[in-house]
């Protein structure tokens, strides 16, 4: 097993080796989690994203409404 420091590095590694441009704005995941465990409840609860075998699948543009409907602040949401 590998650490989450080999882990983020091999994917870093990877998406390089694949000629994926790094994105501007990076948060680390561990500070969001919560975050977004209650964007994706709000998904399904409006029916803008299904559960299929334990993942949520959702259309990006129901984004935006879901995470202001579940309390995240308009100033955090990033796309890009």
């Amino acid at each position: 097993m590998s650490s989450p420091e080999q882990q983020g590095a091999r994917f870093e590694h990877d998406m390089a080796e694949l000629g994926v441009v790094r994105p501007t704005y990076e948060p680390p995941s561990f500070d969001h989690v919560d975050d977004v465990i209650s964007l994706a409840a709000e998904l399904v609860a409006t029916d803008t994203a299904y559960v299929r075998d334990g993942n949520v699948y959702f259309r990006g543009q129901a984004v935006h409404e879901a995470a202001v409907a579940a309390g995240i602040p308009d100033k955090e949401i990033r796309f890009g």
